[in-house]
């Protein structure tokens, strides 16, 4: 009978770590359905209340350790951007074409002779058909490329100084420079069961009652 306590303690202390256990093992398995969803995901369009083409695509949830394997050592641009920052918090990257079918701009004057010259520009950031007469000029299938990354974190200005939360939007293309930043981050409080205090003190209960 003197060791009762002890057994009552031992059992107490068992049900607390296989609550939390299988708690984690919850969230842990619910973060590698969200991946693999995301991962086989495909970038979806469609048309905005504004009128406009939305492109939208699952978000991949990745836990520090995995970045450096899974993100940063096969991207060694994105690597580079992140090391300006002490503390990631966010990843956006897109690839975008900027199209334009055709511009005409009309001559006021009209040349005294009929000719025509047609032909088509390439540089490596962008390319266009031209076809300029008489009449005017007139350019048609423009396209401008560009890769942009978007990089949410801290920074700091050393290695005690003050964090500063930050966004940096890096553009490829040189012709394309980005005028204003605004970064909105919708703070959403963690539900009272899903924090840790509330998980310990469930474990604690259980562990109490089975104790008994």
């Amino acid at each position: 009978m003197k060791n009762f306590p002890y057994k009552n303690t031992l059992i107490f202390t068992m049900a607390i770590a296989l609550f939390l256990s299988v708690n984690e093992y919850r969230k842990s398995a619910n973060l590698a359905e969200s991946q693999t969803a995301a991962l086989v995901d495909k970038t979806k369009h469609f048309e905005s209340e504004i009128g406009t083409i939305t492109a939208s695509k699952k978000v991949l949830q990745l836990e520090k350790k995995n970045l450096k394997e899974l993100v940063y050592s096969k991207d060694d641009t994105l690597n580079t951007l992140r090391k300006e920052f002490s503390k990631v918090k966010s990843i956006i990257q897109t690839r975008t074409i900027t199209k334009i079918d055709t511009v005409s701009i009309p001559f006021e004057v009209h040349m005294p002779c009929e000719f025509e010259r047609k032909g088509k520009h390439k540089e490596a950031w962008f390319e266009f058909d031209y076809n300029v007469n008489q009449n005017g000029l007139n350019f048609s299938d423009f396209n401008m490329p560009n890769e942009q990354t978007s990089i949410t974190g801290f920074k700091r200005s050393w290695f005690w100084g003050k964090q500063t939360y930050t966004t940096d939007i890096t553009n490829t293309n040189p012709h394309i420079k980005t005028i204003e930043v605004q970064t909105i981050e919708v703070i959403v409080p963690k539900r009272f069961y899903d924090t840790r205090l509330f998980n310990i003190g469930l474990g604690v209960i259980g562990g109490f009652l089975l104790a008994k």
